[in-house]
């Protein structure tokens, strides 16, 4: 029997019980006591018990917990995503973790996640017969294992794991199977085994001989299920279609280690995006963003377009080489900003297909889907079935990923002959953002010959300019009425009142309204031109627009492009929206784009939107602004930015001799004599 001493009592009483308040100690050891039972049960295989109490716990977890019970979480979550059935048992657990396990310190655990989530999402791709849904699941890994690259730094194990997703994602595409399966059917034995040595040699140029070996390798395995279901005729059908000279090679593959290689496709996609940026960047940053010209702007837009067309060829490139070759001509050509040469650095991809004849879209609709994949794998695609990864960032980021609207992976009538994707321009509902608007401007990135665009231009410009009977109007003015119509009532619903809002979206109240408008405009006039500001030019050249009108509309243009590139780099995602505090100083060049161009381009607009032919014949802005604006005794006070603006830059002008000095002059005497004849315009003196 032990009898304590006086030191030792007095010891006691004065040491702390517990390092955090009582009342919070029961609540973490219940907290971890919970998770041990899960990961208990996991081990005694009662998976169902495991998940619903995973679930419970999730469910009842406060906002605010220990670090050390959301680390034990995501342990117990990597134990229980082997063995669940659908990613749905646990998808509101997951969310509801990755949102209490914002602190950076969860970036590895995210990662893992992600890296957890694309394993299961393969190892159900490779039970799955099915071949829609097989690639849906490899798909679907490609998106996770994107993520995880992004989350934080990225391993050597993890490239390992993308790459790996990728090539038996890719080889599941079966076109290698689907052409091995009919040469043996056609007896043809010198084409059987034309096709498998190829394999040899079709990869040199996309990879090293790590990952070369291990794409012949899985391409072997299809030549083996070919190879099975080829005996069930007979043996002697393995020898006469030349099945059984492949015997030693297919063994030397499937029997031999893999190689060792720290050089991965998915990394070099990835190297690649990051040059483009890089280079993208480094061309920005000569630009001097209050004092550029028209002319560094018009050569940043086309250098950048044209890195982004090279990488784009170089997957093509790499697509093919796994697919094989395309089974007819084809030309692949890029819609929207790019075809426009108006990309910004995360700008999203939308595409179509010319093809010679419509038998072979099968092929195309498979390629257009490694296109996507190898995409995806770049993770910075916006995923919307994924969970929200949080140490990314609250929304998913949205970067260079396919479009789903521009996607021919998913809309398959975007891979047509000439005549068929012309045949789009005959659509009644004749929409901004519809495929018939898009398809007007494309831009090849691979092709194989380009007599295709020849082909589809000409029956284009033939279904454009079809008389109508129902709107006495040939097709295209009809269609481009109904574009500036729409245009109108967005821009009246936009600019309803002036920068009273906090925050401005730069390509929905700028760009759609000046960039798109000049397009609809180009559409009724027939005027050529991708580029806005080579349309400008061409609206100049032709006498729509005066010359000084030109200047205003390349200054607007210019201006909100190089703002939209700069937020796209600052946020690193696609970024329009700003707040009027953030612009800053640059707050006064996007006032005086809307004063000097928006207001009195869309009041031309709605008083002449029933007789363009007359009233958009050499537009003069500049007057427009002045003369057009309605100065009424109540808007007088609204108009001093208008007035601020409209002065500014005709001294601007004057100083850099832009404008002929008499009719400078003149042009004073008359608007000064107007506003002196206003009484109620004095505070517009000021």
């Amino acid at each position: 029997m032990f009898v304590k001493s006086k030191d030792s009592q007095v010891m006691q009483s004065t040491h702390p019980t517990s390092p955090q308040p009582f009342s919070e100690q029961p609540a973490i050891f219940r907290y971890l006591a919970s998770l041990d039972a899960i990961t208990v049960a996991i081990t005694e295989n009662k998976y169902p018990k495991a998940i619903e109490n995973f679930n419970v716990f999730m469910a009842y977890l406060p906002t605010h917990v220990e670090n050390e019970v959301l680390k034990k979480a995501f342990g117990c979550l990597f134990k229980l995503i082997p063995v669940i059935e659908a990613p749905q048992e646990i998808e509101e657990s997951i969310r509801l973790l990755l949102n209490l396990a914002v602190d950076p310190c969860f970036a590895e655990d995210q990662q893992r996640l992600a890296s957890e989530l694309a394993k299961w999402h393969y190892k159900k791709g490779k039970q799955e017969k099915q071949e829609d849904r097989q690639f849906k699941y490899f798909m679907d890994a490609i998106h996770y294992v994107g993520k995880a690259q992004v989350i934080s730094e990225v391993s050597e194990d993890l490239q390992r794991l993308a790459s790996r997703l990728f090539k038996v994602a890719l080889t599941s595409l079966t076109v290698f199977k689907q052409r091995l399966e009919l040469a043996v059917g056609k007896n043809d034995s010198q084409q059987v085994i034309q096709l498998v040595t190829n394999l040899e040699t079709r990869f040199e140029s996309i990879c090293c001989e790590g990952e070369k070996h291990a794409l012949i390798k899985l391409f072997y395995k299809q030549v083996r299920t070919v190879v099975s279901h080829t005996l069930r005729r007979g043996l002697e059908r393995i020898e006469t279609s030349g099945l059984r000279t492949l015997h030693e090679k297919m063994r030397h593959y499937l029997e031999s280690d893999s190689l060792p290689t720290n050089c991965f496709i998915t990394t070099q996609y990835r190297e690649r995006l990051k040059a483009y940026r890089k280079n993208f960047h480094t061309l920005y940053q000569t630009i001097d963003l209050q004092n550029f010209t028209i002319e560094e702007v018009r050569t940043l837009q086309r250098k950048v377009s044209e890195y982004l067309l090279t990488f784009l060829h170089t997957l093509v490139e790499d697509a093919i080489a796994i697919l094989g070759d395309p089974p007819c001509s084809y030309d692949l050509r890029a819609m929207g900003s790019l075809a426009k040469e108006e990309v910004c650095p995360y700008s999203d991809l939308e595409w179509c297909i010319l093809i010679e004849a419509i038998e072979h879209r099968p092929y195309f609709v498979k390629l257009a889907r490694l296109l996507e994949l190898q995409i995806i794998a770049l993770g910075e695609d916006p995923a919307q079935g994924l969970p929200v990864f949080t140490c990314i960032g609250t929304k998913h980021r949205s970067g260079f990923h396919v479009d789903s609207g521009g996607n021919p992976a998913v809309v398959t009538d975007l891979i047509h002959t000439p005549d068929g994707l012309a045949q789009m321009q005959k659509m009644e509902e004749y929409f901004s953002n519809s495929h018939s608007n898009t398809l007007r401007k494309i831009i090849s990135f691979h092709q194989n010959t380009s007599v295709l665009f020849d082909r589809y231009q000409t029956q284009m410009r033939s279904y454009l300019d079809e008389k109508l009977p129902q709107a006495k109007e040939i097709r295209r003015r009809s269609q481009a009425l109904q574009l500036l119509t729409d245009r109108l009532k967005t821009y009246e619903e936009m600019w309803h009142d002036p920068f009273q809002g906090q925050v401005i979206d730069l390509k929905k109240h700028y760009s759609e309204l000046l960039n798109h408008f000049l397009n609809d405009l180009s559409l009724y006039f027939g005027i050529e031109g991708s580029n806005t500001l080579d349309l400008i030019d061409n609206l100049v050249k032709k006498k729509y627009l005066t010359s000084e009108s030109g200047f205003l509309l390349q200054e607007a243009v210019a201006a909100v492009y190089l703002k939209r590139v700069g937020l796209h780099f600052k946020h690193k995602e696609q970024k329009e929206e700003v707040s009027l505090e953030e612009l800053g100083s640059e707050r006064k060049i996007f006032e005086k784009v809307y004063w000097l161009v928006l207001r009195p381009l869309y009041r031309k607009l709605k008083h002449g939107i029933s007789k363009l032919d007359s009233d958009f014949q050499y537009i003069d802005l500049f007057q427009g602004t002045y003369y057009d604006e309605e100065l009424q005794p109540g808007e007088i006070e609204n108009l001093k930015p208008w007035m601020t603006h409209f002065v500014h830059h005709l001294v601007s002008r004057q100083q850099t001799n832009a404008l002929d000095p008499d009719q400078a002059w003149l042009w004073h005497e008359a608007y000064y004599q107007r506003l002196s004849h206003m009484t109620f315009a004095e505070p517009l003196r000021e």
